[in-house]
């Protein structure tokens, strides 16, 4: 709790790392994010209990463990699965685009469309490139 009170991953990571912690599948490549989840449970914890002194349990900041995990995990998939849509956008493949909406992002597609979401998708693709943006294309 003292560590996620500093907000220095690092020394966050030092905590959940102790032996005497005992905690479940800490990864050190993910410190940044428990840092930003374990924060964010422990404010919304003050908040309910109107109490600023409230404390995370051991179950808690597993828990905070094992959400930010599958956060990273989730997010991967789908940084690949947003890879591979524009692969597939410059490689002209609009079947291909099918196969990865509904792979990677789970999402029901009606086969018969895939001429329209590729244009769709190649349209989007085309504006954000050429506007200006700080954010990737």
């Amino acid at each position: 709790n003292e560590a996620i009170d500093q907000g220095n991953p690092e020394k966050t990571l030092e905590a959940l790392l102790l032996p005497t912690a005992k905690l479940q599948d800490v990864r050190p490549v993910n410190a940044r994010h428990y840092q930003d989840v374990l924060h964010h449970a422990k404010a919304q914890k003050c908040k309910e209990t109107q109490d600023e002194s409230a404390l995370l349990w051991l179950d808690e900041i597993q828990k905070g463990i094992s959400d930010a995990n599958n956060h990273i995990k989730e997010v991967s998939i789908l940084a690949v699965g947003t890879s591979m849509v524009n692969k597939s956008l410059e490689k002209g493949d609009s079947q291909g685009i099918l196969t990865i909406l509904q792979s990677k992002f789970g999402l029901r597609v009606i086969p018969e469309c895939a001429a329209t979401y590729f244009q769709n998708l190649s349209e989007a693709k085309n504006l954000k490139t050429r506007e200006e943006s700080n954010e990737s294309p």
